[in-house]
């Protein structure tokens, strides 16, 4: 269901609720990944979180570093993510995914959810 309990109180009783559903379902579906694409700074940094990363330090300008620490011995694994406002093109995303040693697979799953 798109609409919230609270979403539904707040609709207009006149018949001019088809604006106000489709301009929420657009708010809605506008900020979902769908596979590889329209993943923004706040998905990725979701999707690591779920995955174990912290943050670990800002860097230079708007960039920022994300670190997984290793267990029984393994390396630490460090990925560095650009904050910005709109989506990622597909080559930024793929240079993070080949940084966070997680396959495509794993971040398609999750951006279909």
């Amino acid at each position: 269901m798109l609409l919230d309990r609270d979403d539904a109180r707040r609709l207009p009783q006149t018949a001019n609720f088809r604006p106000y559903f489709f301009r929420r379902l657009t708010r809605i579906l506008v900020h979902m990944p769908r596979r590889l694409r329209n993943w923004n700074y706040r998905n990725v940094i979701d999707f690591l979180k779920t995955n174990d990363f912290r943050f670990s330090k800002p860097l230079d300008g708007s960039h920022e570093r994300w670190i997984k620490v290793g267990q029984d011995g393994q390396s630490d694994i460090t990925v560095e993510i650009n904050f910005t406002h709109s989506s990622y093109p597909l080559k930024t995303l793929d240079r993070i995914i080949r940084q966070s040693g997680l396959g495509k697979d794993e971040w398609m799953k999750w951006g279909g959810t």
